[in-house]
């Protein structure tokens, strides 16, 4: 019997946010696949949930609810908390891997993969150098880009493999291997395809949410941190409520929106925002069912936001930002346009609402099919076992280009 693999996350899971989604349905596929996988995260969760694969926590180092991302003093005592469990959790299942998600983890999985000789391979979700400026005010943004590249630099050195959620991540990464690129491998998370939304269900979901059938309705769903790049979407909302008066904009999130509000009501626009809960996959689907169009935006690159997989496989359109395609073949099935021109995001989001409904209905149909065909399980399992096989004959100290095997 092989020693499992064990996954490592600093974050609460499961919840409703995009990295906890991709990271559940990758282990659930595993599962599937007669893996016995297991996780390690933290304390807390956004959610209970009956879950098909092992799942280990850390010791509470403060009572804490908070689901939010980025950096944070009570994420610095549940990363130490997290390092205690992750060593006695090593020295009890003796894992053959170690797969790390994200860069908390992986420099925690670094330390011990160093002290007990396990093999290790870095799951990057996000490209930090992009996405740590966010976090702070403009003027420390250099700063921040240089340490967020020394960070990235130095787990991609660590790791005998390296993992990434898209096609750009990977293209991102790649220099800073630099004995050995071809350690970096893209791998496309696994994304389950529900049953098409119904007019039925469309005509219910309005009903239960006080949406009048004629409004035309703006769906986003995720964080409001920084990097997600929803300023973008305030911006163009006056220029989109003069060609589409009964425009609706819900906001689906359980962060802290104050700093949207705020925003919405100095450009005047507050009154067409409508927030609502992401707490269960019944109210997701609800919020998808309702709308006419997803709008992903983004700013940081190299991260895939998974609520553009979501969308896609539910068939409602999307417009999207470059950023938010992180180098996927999706120009077909979603509608990218620049989101910090605000009269191009404005343009693009009038012409899909008064375009005729079987326009839309093809958008939304190449959407489904793209999941289907580009994040299926096996296309997510062949990569993730090459990337696994990798760190394993590297650590060994044996040719990495041997053939794969299966885990």
């Amino acid at each position: 019997m092989h020693a499992p693999v064990l996954h490592v996350a600093a974050l609460p899971f499961p919840t409703q946010q995009g990295t906890q989604a991709a990271l559940r349905v990758m282990l659930e596929t595993l599962a599937q696949h007669g893996r016995a996988d297991h996780l390690l995260a933290y304390a807390h969760a956004g959610y209970a949930a009956e879950l098909d694969f092992p799942l280990h926590r850390s010791a509470e180092p403060l009572p804490c609810r908070s689901l939010r991302s980025g950096p944070s003093a009570h994420k610095l005592l549940a990363d130490g908390a997290l390092g205690v469990a992750l060593g006695r959790l090593v020295r009890r299942l003796r894992p053959e891997l170690i797969v790390a998600h994200h860069v908390e983890a992986a420099a925690l999985t670094a330390a011990a993969s160093a002290l007990t000789r396990t093999p290790f391979m870095f799951f990057a979700h996000t490209d930090l150098a992009a996405e740590l400026p966010t976090y702070a005010p403009d003027a420390a943004a250099g700063v921040l880009r240089g340490a967020g590249a020394h960070l990235d630099a130095a787990l991609v050195a660590r790791a005998h493999a390296v993992g990434t959620i898209s096609p750009l991540l990977a293209e991102r990464l790649r220099p800073y291997a630099v004995e050995h690129p071809d350690k970096v491998y893209d791998v496309p998370p696994p994304w389950p395809l529900p049953q098409p939304i119904s007019a039925c269900e469309r005509t219910s979901a309005r009903a239960a949410l006080g949406l009048a059938p004629e409004a035309r309705v703006l769906l986003y769903a995720g964080n409001l941190d920084r990097y997600q790049g929803w300023e973008d979407v305030l911006a163009a909302l006056p220029a989109i409520r003069a060609r589409a008066p009964s425009l609706v904009w819900l906001v689906a999130t359980q962060s802290d929106p104050a700093a949207l509000l705020a925003q919405a009501r100095r450009a005047g626009v507050h009154s067409m925002i409508r927030l609502c809960d992401l707490g269960s996959e019944a109210a997701r689907r609800e919020l998808h069912a309702a709308a006419d169009l997803a709008i992903i935006p983004r700013r940081s690159p190299g991260g895939l936001p998974i609520k553009l997989l979501d969308a896609m496989a539910r068939g409602v359109p999307c417009i999207a930002a470059p950023a938010a395609a992180a180098g996927l073949p999706i120009a077909s099935a979603v509608e990218l346009v620049p989101f910090d021109d605000a009269s191009a995001l404005a343009a693009s989001v009038t012409r899909l609402l008064s375009c005729g409904a079987h326009e839309r209905a093809e958008l939304a149909r190449r959407a489904r099919a793209y999941v289907a065909t580009h994040h299926d399980a096996g296309r997510f399992l062949h990569a993730f076992d090459r990337a696994c096989a990798h760190a394993v004959r590297r650590a060994a100290g044996r040719d990495a280009a041997a053939p794969a095997q299966v885990f």
